[in-house]
């Protein structure tokens, strides 16, 4: 039998597969990702006010850097009570080997331990999560073992499993639909591929977070969403320690922790309104001498002066930029990758 373990063991390596795990751990935000994965006529059936995370993690030997504590149980609408689990499993990078046989693996644990428990058998659907830049290669058992003839394929174990590709664009788009905090989840995801877009996202998700009510959900991808960006971008790390001027020595993941939470949302939205004003007044103060300088001749070309610009506010967000200089973004960010 596989072994018990309690979530806090175990942690993905990956920050792409563990910020996703911690957003998936709210029931609101999983409830809302079930909303936009599973097929209308599924959803129809299922009692999602009955969901309720697992408490267990299953691992063995071979699974042991695989997790499976992002699973929500719960009820189907008709008499019989029947229970259905929804499996989260997410992926940052197209996988070298067929996700199916560790969803496989994931489905005969749960019900392994039921079994083992003593309780009916119930149905598991397996949601995968995909985030990686590739398309994702989905794979059956009839494509797995498509050598075989049907003589032999009847004995082998079949299921289907659900993909929600972050890079689609009808999921994003669906996504808004379902929630605002859905959509900024879907589009967080995005920039873990794109570091380049997370000032940007950031912007956003801070005018999210301080027009709307303070939910436990919305702070949740808040903290979550800090401690991602803030694991792939030391920048993004670096703006937010001095915009929010906190102590040095005290750990990032305690800072977040204890700064951001509905209490303080108020202070943060003043915080960030007085350093970003405070920014751009400087930033126009370079721009006008850096304008200056071209009228008087010390400065050739355009390019020259946003470079010049560029270097002394190198983490100033694009778009800023480009209203300044009367330029697109696309020149920005095109002229920074040359630099």
């Amino acid at each position: 039998m596989p072994t018990r373990k309690t979530r806090e063991i175990r942690t993905p390596h990956h920050p792409h597969d563990r910020y996703a795990r911690n957003i998936l751990q709210n029931r609101e935000l999983a409830t809302d990702l079930i909303r936009l994965s599973l097929p209308a006529r599924i959803l129809e059936t299922i009692d999602l006010d009955s969901l309720t995370p697992g408490k267990e993690s299953f691992i063995d030997e071979q699974m042991a850097e695989h997790f499976l504590d992002i699973c929500y149980t719960g009820q189907l609408k008709d008499g019989e009570r029947l229970r259905v689990n929804i499996l989260f499993e997410h992926k940052s990078t197209d996988p070298d080997t067929p996700v199916y046989h560790q969803l496989l693996r994931y489905i005969v644990q749960i019900n392994s331990y039921e079994l083992h428990q003593r309780n009916a058998a119930s149905v598991t659907i397996p949601v995968l999560l995909y985030q990686g830049d590739k398309p994702f290669r989905k794979e059956l058992a009839k494509d797995i073992y498509r050598r075989y003839s049907s003589d032999y394929l009847q004995f082998v174990p079949h299921f289907d499993y659900i993909v929600t590709d972050v890079n689609d664009m009808t999921t994003r788009e669906y996504a808004r639909l379902v929630s605002r905090l859905t959509y900024l989840f879907i589009e967080v995801l995005l920039c873990g591929r794109n570091p380049s877009l997370i000032l940007e996202k950031w912007e956003e998700i801070i005018i999210f977070v301080t027009e709307n009510e303070s939910s436990d959900a919305v702070v949740h991808l808040f903290k979550c969403t800090a401690l991602y960006f803030a694991s792939i971008s030391e920048n993004f790390k670096t703006r937010l320690h001095n915009n929010m001027a906190y102590e040095a020595e005290t750990p990032f993941e305690k800072f977040v922790e204890e700064t951001f939470t509905k209490e303080n949302i108020p202070y943060i939205r003043q915080r960030i309104a007085d350093v970003k004003k405070l920014r751009e007044e400087r930033a126009k103060g370079i721009a006008e001498g850096t304008a200056k300088g071209i009228a008087e001749g010390t400065v050739k070309g355009k390019e020259t002066t946003i470079r010049t610009f560029l270097a002394k506010m190198h983490d100033m967000p694009d778009e800023e930029v480009a209203i300044l200089f009367d330029v697109t973004p696309e020149y920005i960010r095109d002229l920074r990758e040359k630099m």
